[in-house]
């Protein structure tokens, strides 16, 4: 059966003493791969293969028959999305021996064979969910605690202002601190020295855009000229966050709505609903080209620069 946690809940202690049989992991982010499975085998003795060593006589050799001696052995394979369908077969019979050992299979993509396998009662399904935005602070809380680095509050936030919200670029500034000041607690000056400040916050230009502030919004996108994997990421999220203002009548639920939710309420009434169609179809084209990697990304967003003068 499959289980979902954010990564700062699954590291506890109690998460994470697996019992022996079939495991099947997932993660959003394949740089926390490496981690997790440092956590569930760290008191485990196992060998690991990689997915495409694996063969259906592997599989018979080692859980569907006895060995000369007994089997004995634990294994941890990575990439098993990668795995051929056959063998994929073989790990979803019931006739596997895994009485007192480990089989740890290693996604790196949530994919119709992990689907399938965490529905077993008994393989022990795992998956790591991405945080949502609102929860980037204990993304980064985690990332800190775990390479013990004590940072102080100013220094926190300037860090989810300007540090693209993702685990490996936690996990890089936060190394950087560390080597730089050693166990000393981080102040906002000392980030100086180690930030890049010029950055797209998505919130920022969620802003600018949903209150049609377009020329500020093409301008610094122009200014900063980010690659193309900070563009589709902020092109996926406008089109969520203009979703939100096509039909806002989910924060009237709310007892007590965010300042995101009265913006998102503000900027509905700025939007008709025949531009919404058609600022949604632009969004989705400059994602997929920025996903692409298109050459006419940027002459596109200058020109969207010109035309909003």
């Amino acid at each position: 059966m499959l289980s979902k946690w954010k990564i700062w809940e699954f590291t506890k202690s109690t998460h994470i003493n697996l019992k022996p049989g079939l495991h099947a992991i997932n993660s959003y982010d394949n740089f926390l791969n490496t981690l997790i499975k440092g956590a569930v085998t760290k008191n485990i003795s196992l060998s690991t293969l990689d997915a495409p060593s694996i063969t259906t006589s592997w599989v018979d050799d080692n859980f569907k028959s006895l060995g000369l001696f007994g089997n004995t052995d634990s294994f941890c394979i990575n990439f098993a999305d990668k795995l051929v369908p056959d063998v994929k077969e073989a790990l979803l019979s019931d006739d596997l021996m895994l009485e007192d050992r480990y089989l740890i299979l290693m996604f790196d993509k949530s994919d119709d064979f992990f689907k399938e396998i965490t529905k077993k009662d008994s393989v022990h399904g795992i998956k790591i969910e991405a945080p949502a935005f609102w929860e980037n602070d204990k993304l980064l809380d985690f990332v800190a605690a775990k390479e013990g680095v004590q940072l102080s509050f100013p220094a926190k936030q300037t860090i989810l202002e300007f540090v693209e919200s993702n685990i490996g670029s936690y996990y890089n500034i936060i190394n950087k601190l560390k080597v730089n000041y050693d166990s000393d607690t981080i102040t906002d000056q000392m980030l100086d020295l180690v930030i890049d400040k010029d950055r797209l916050d998505s919130f920022e230009m969620a802003s600018l855009f949903g209150f049609k502030k377009m020329a500020g919004f093409y301008k610094k996108i122009l200014d900063i000229d980010p690659d193309f994997e900070t563009l589709r990421s902020l092109f996926y999220f406008l089109q969520t966050h203009m979703a939100k203002i096509s039909d806002p009548r989910y924060i009237e639920k709310k007892s007590k709505p965010s300042k995101y939710d009265k913006q998102i309420l503000s900027q509905s009434k700025v939007w008709k609903d025949g531009e919404l169609v058609l600022v949604m179809d632009f969004l989705r084209s400059l994602e997929l080209k920025a996903k692409t990697k298109s050459s006419f990304l940027k002459s596109d967003l200058r020109s969207a620069y010109y035309r909003s003068l």
